[in-house]
């Protein structure tokens, strides 16, 4: 296991506790104590505060032979989240390794990942086709991470401030990943809106990203806005 805390809230004991999950898979606060040299009292007490902290998860087994179904603990998305992952590494090898086999191709092959993401996520999300496009884009930039806050500009256009970059790792070194990413965005909305365009830029040293478009048969004009937010730092 790595030396690195997972995660600021956690004494030694409960993070050993937490990775004795991750190593089960599903187990029974019995499992855990004995893993963890606890006992079973203790054990049971830590798992309860990581559930507490969002970490774990706590629901009934299927029962595998006559007699009471056991209960087991099991990682959250966000306790699987802290544990050391590769993704990241292993996309900018593949995309220098891209840019280096198929210089040629390979602004083609990253603005494919556009279509590629936008499909997956409809998958996940087959709902969102059927709503306004404003609430479309705040629904699908929330679900990919990006912490959206969605209103009007100045000049009356509608406005996202992006106040999470899932992508600014890769993106600093690739920054086609941008060009991709608009492109993503330009999906969502599809044909329910025009001119899709960033207009803050982190790569251009600024504090936040965020892209106005403009929705045809909008007749608001920036006069009956209220004025622009300034950004927060």
């Amino acid at each position: 296991m790595a030396d690195r805390p997972l995660h600021a809230l956690l004494d030694p004991v409960r993070e050993e506790v937490l990775k004795a999950v991750k190593f089960l898979g599903a187990a029974a606060s019995d499992e855990v104590a004995a893993m963890c040299h606890l006992s079973h009292g203790a054990a049971r007490m830590h798992l309860v505060t990581l559930r507490n902290l969002g970490l774990v998860e706590y629901g009934r087994d299927k029962a595998l032979r006559p007699g009471r179904p056991r209960h087991l603990f099991w990682l959250t998305p966000e306790g699987d989240a802290l544990f050391p992952r590769a993704e990241a590494g292993i996309a900018d090898a593949l995309l220098r390794s891209l840019a280096e086999v198929v210089p040629g191709q390979s602004a083609d092959v990253v603005a494919h990942t556009a279509d590629v993401q936008f499909e997956k996520v409809m998958r996940s999300l087959p709902e969102s086709r059927w709503l306004p496009v404003v609430e479309r884009f705040r629904v699908v930039l929330e679900h990919c991470g990006y912490f959206p806050e969605t209103g009007r500009a100045a000049d009356g256009q509608h406005e996202a401030v992006l106040r999470h970059c899932p992508i600014w790792a890769l993106a600093r070194e690739h920054e086609s990943l941008c060009e991709a990413e608009q492109r993503f965005f330009g999906l969502v909305l599809a044909n329910d809106s025009l001119g899709l365009a960033r207009r803050q830029h982190r790569l251009r040293g600024e504090q936040v990203c965020s892209f106005v478009f403009t929705v045809p048969g909008d007749e608001t004009t920036a006069a009956e806005q209220a004025p622009r937010r300034e950004v927060r730092e």
